[in-house]
């Protein structure tokens, strides 16, 4: 975070942002990188403002932004959000980020996070081998993100917006990608229909 150039990236956002106010998008998804852990960190109030600037831009644009979990709690990224003014800041709620980074327990997340979240990423994982480490990309099923229960939730709570499936394990496996979308589409599927 510290030494971050921010003026660049805020133009760069605007642009997408544009972009998207263009051809009809209404959200634009993004990390936000590292937030400190202490509020009163000059950092996190820098981060704050520039999420906060991007925000409102967007809303000016009739576009919303939303915010990809992973390298923070649920709690924590709530917290963030709630700092921000002038504008609905969602959630692209991505499963398997949280088990990634070791940050949280996806279906715990999702519930807390529900009412934010804007679009959703599957794909599976599992928490890395030691701390400050990343964890590993999995097949869906094969991890510890809890996808099944996700999409349980997702479903009790009616939601109807892009599940996007983000799959790298092609290469992990020495597969072909498609053969991955269309293995983990299968999967989706099949929790789809098991569910209550």
């Amino acid at each position: 975070m510290k030494g971050l150039d921010f003026p660049p990236r805020i133009a760069h956002t605007r642009k997408c942002i544009d972009f998207a106010s263009a051809v009809g998008v209404k959200i634009v998804t993004f990390h936000v990188g590292f937030v400190p852990a202490s509020p009163a960190d000059p950092d996190y109030q820098r981060l704050t403002g520039a999420v906060g600037e991007v925000a409102q831009y967007a809303a000016g644009k009739g576009v919303r932004i939303a915010l990809e979990t992973g390298q923070e709690s649920a709690e924590e990224l709530l917290a963030f959000i709630g700092r921000i003014k002038g504008a609905d800041v969602g959630v692209n709620f991505d499963i398997a980020n949280l088990v990634l980074y070791g940050k949280d327990d996806p279906p715990a997340a999702l519930r807390k996070l529900m009412p934010k979240v804007t679009s959703v990423h599957i794909k599976d994982g599992t928490l890395p081998k030691e701390p400050g480490r990343l964890g590993s990309e999995a097949r869906l099923g094969d991890g510890k993100a809890g996808v099944k229960q996700c999409l349980q939730i997702l479903k009790d709570a009616h939601f109807d917006g892009p599940l996007v499936i983000e799959n790298y394990v092609a290469k992990r496996y020495q597969t072909e990608p498609v053969a991955e979308l269309v293995r983990a589409k299968a999967s989706i599927e099949k929790d789809l229909a098991e569910l209550r």
